[in-house]
């Protein structure tokens, strides 16, 4: 994630399905910019899965071409945002809130 708000969704959607166990979020704290920088630091094998979920903006598609490029175990992530047309996990996360709540 390029995000604190976006980690955190992640972690309420996780905990709803009840499959928070199985992952570790990661989170660059100062954006996109940072992201390239960060993954070095990760040791990859002790991940079955590597998600990358960047925002689904210009920013965040060059980024993403960029780690796929250089990771190509990386796994993109972010096809059911562009499907829906929404930026980012926050806002996927506050529409279905919403839509939720309407739905009550």
């Amino acid at each position: 994630h390029e995000g604190f708000m976006d980690s955190f969704c992640t972690v309420q959607m996780l905990e709803e399905k009840g499959t928070l166990n199985n992952y570790s979020i990661f989170t660059t704290s100062s954006g996109v910019a940072s992201v390239l920088k960060i993954l070095p630091e990760l040791q990859f094998n002790k991940y079955e899965n590597i998600y990358l979920l960047l925002d689904c903006d210009n920013a965040g598609d060059k980024a993403t071409e960029e780690v796929l490029k250089s990771y190509p175990m990386v796994i993109d992530g972010r096809g059911f945002l562009k499907q829906s047309g929404i930026k980012d996990i926050n806002d996927f996360y506050l529409k279905k809130v919403l839509k939720t709540k309407k739905e009550v």
